[in-house]
């Protein structure tokens, strides 16, 4: 994950050894976090796909097990869910 965002040119080069240590494990919570999100907004992941611009409730399964990246558009809607 951490050199995919480092191909896309975001001066991972600029951080220290324990900044990118430190990126890299909030970066693993993430499917944890998602799932806490969907959990708390009492939803399925077939009810949470379409209103955070998911393909389907297996996406919101496959992010929320860490398998495949999950689209900025998704973490935003995620965001904005979590909000309400």
């Amino acid at each position: 994950m951490i050199s995919s965002l480092a191909g896309k040119g975001l001066g991972l080069a600029a951080l220290s050894v324990p900044a990118i240590a430190a990126l890299a494990k909030e970066m693993r919570r993430i499917p944890e976090k998602l799932k806490t999100i969907r959990k708390r907004l009492n939803l399925t992941p077939d009810q949470l796909a379409p209103r955070v611009g998911a393909k389907s409730g297996a996406d919101i399964l496959a992010y929320e097990n860490n398998e495949g990246e999950v689209p900025v558009s998704v973490l935003w809607a995620y965001a904005r869910s979590q909000a309400r």
